[in-house]
């Protein structure tokens, strides 16, 4: 895999008690990590080796779903409290009450979480176009 791509991917190492926030997407090195390995293996004539190359392509792409959505939600909550904070939405409580207040910030956190899918989905694409891996025919 390595030598198609033109890259040299290696597994990755982590010293996880250096990291914070970082350390709920280790799952995700670990998945790196093994469809790696197994590329390392890979035999086209190999029913077994494809098979498995296959279902750790599938997995990665899982976990990169998952810490794709959790990127975004993140994001957007913390985008929604410093709003929150910045406008003083809190006063529409008084306002118009909280189901108001609470509407308010749930469409400013679905709003972010929308562009922000829209913004991982155009940089996959762009991945996609810039960095293309070549496919065999049967």
């Amino acid at each position: 895999m390595a030598s198609s791509l033109g890259f040299g991917f290696r597994p990755i190492q982590i010293d996880t008690s250096n990291c914070d926030v970082v350390i709920q997407y280790v799952p995700v090195i670990g998945t790196y990590n093994k469809l790696v390995l197994d590329s390392q293996n890979f035999d086209s004539n190999n029913a077994t080796s494809v098979r498995t190359f296959y279902e750790d392509a599938f997995m990665l792409s899982s976990d990169l779903i998952i810490f794709n959505d959790a990127i975004a939600y993140h994001v957007a909550f913390a985008t929604t409290g410093e709003l929150n904070d910045a406008l003083g939405l809190a006063t529409l409580r008084s306002v118009c009450g909280d189901e108001c207040y609470s509407v308010v910030l749930s469409g400013i956190h679905w709003s972010i979480r929308l562009y922000m899918n829209q913004f991982l989905c155009k940089f996959d694409n762009y991945a996609a176009h810039y960095i293309p891996i070549p496919v065999e025919s049967c």
